[in-house]
């Protein structure tokens, strides 16, 4: 195994896009567009699990059956910006049920790829995501909403050219 140097990871490195298409369905073609006016940015894993207590073992341990994992997220209230106008429309029209459905990409920080040529950028790809509203606050200036990342996540990598991402699954 090669040990490369440590390498801090920036907030600019972990970059969250949604889908603003609207266009979910067999014919999908996704326009990413980044999640860019936000301040905070707290992956939770929320690891499903149970306490098995096994007759071999002298304390109980914890399986983990999934994950569900969610990111609370926010955007400044900035017209003009697809996000803020994507979050807004949603507001407006409260949408329940599947129309709450919005497909989301996860671009991990890019590493150095085991050929040494390139970077490699690891995603995840949610179709099945579901934005839930939480708060219009214009004092503060900002929408909040946790993006639900539950369901199937697809796992591969991304290209990014001019701020577009590119998704591949895994094989």
């Amino acid at each position: 195994m090669i040990y490369l140097p440590e390498k801090k990871i920036t907030k600019n490195q972990v970059i969250p896009f949604m889908d603003t298409s609207e266009t979910i369905g067999s014919d999908w073609t996704p326009t990413w567009k980044r999640i860019d006016k936000s301040t905070i940015f707290d992956l939770a894993f929320n690891p499903q699990s149970e306490s098995v207590d096994y007759i071999s073992m002298e304390a109980a341990v914890e399986e983990v059956s999934s994950y569900q994992p969610e990111l609370p997220q926010e955007i400044a209230l900035y017209r003009g910006n697809v996000i803020y106008d994507f979050v807004e429309k949603l507001c407006i029209n409260l949408p329940v049920g599947d129309s709450v459905k919005v497909p989301v990409l996860l671009c991990w920080p890019p590493k150095p790829k085991s050929s040494g040529s390139g970077e490699d950028i690891q995603a995840w790809q949610v179709k099945e995501c579901r934005l839930l509203l939480t708060n219009y606050n214009s004092v503060d200036g900002k929408i909040t909403f946790t993006l639900k990342l539950g369901g199937t996540i697809e796992k591969g990598t991304a290209t990014i050219t001019e701020g577009a991402p590119t998704f591949s699954a895994a094989a």
